[in-house]
């Protein structure tokens, strides 16, 4: 199990002064449990220290305006797959079952294809059955990511991370630049 995949939905939440005030530890994880090339963990520390450093109410507008107000950003993954259809329901509700007969439940409210709810999951499982999961994911993950990079929007580093964590484009992490 990798708390790295928790860290980095963390990463991905509203930016909160509860979170902001535990960066350091969230980068010692990261760390030393290595599932993350030296190249990669650098990039997050940076944007770690972005958002130390940034005022938190323009964090906080940035993120809404971001992922909340722009589709394409969209943290919800079943959204750029299947929109507002049926589909997308059932999607969820079969997501939700695979979360539950793991043991796992949400919190009130959220809906299980918000990637940091998806990371949050993905840290309770065997490091294989997450690296599985996450290679369904990718496709989504590398787009979302993409058109962060070409806004320039730092939260790409988040998206590069789980990228070289995925088994499509290796198993074991090395460095490529981001």
């Amino acid at each position: 199990m990798y708390k790295t995949y928790k860290v980095l939905g963390i990463l991905l939440t509203y930016p909160e002064s509860a979170w902001i005030e535990n960066l350091e530890e969230f980068q010692t994880i990261m760390e030393n449990e290595g599932l993350l090339c030296p190249l990669h963990q650098q990039s997050l520390r940076s944007f770690c220290e972005h958002l130390k450093t940034e005022n938190l109410f323009r964090l906080q507008e940035h993120y809404v305006e971001w992922f909340d107000r722009t589709p394409s950003l969209s943290l919800h993954l079943f959204e750029h797959v299947h929109g507002e259809s049926r589909s997308r329901g059932q999607a969820m509700v079969d997501l939700l079952t695979v979360y539950q007969k793991k043991g796992i439940s949400l919190k009130n409210g959220e809906l299980p294809d918000y990637l940091p709810a998806f990371l949050e999951f993905l840290s309770h499982q065997s490091p294989h059955e997450a690296r599985d999961l996450l290679k369904e994911a990718q496709p989504i993950i590398s787009a979302i990511g993409e058109r962060l990079k070409q806004k320039k929007i730092g939260y790409h580093v988040v998206f590069d991370a789980l990228l070289i964590s995925s088994p499509k484009i290796m198993v074991k992490p090395s460095c490529r630049p981001a």
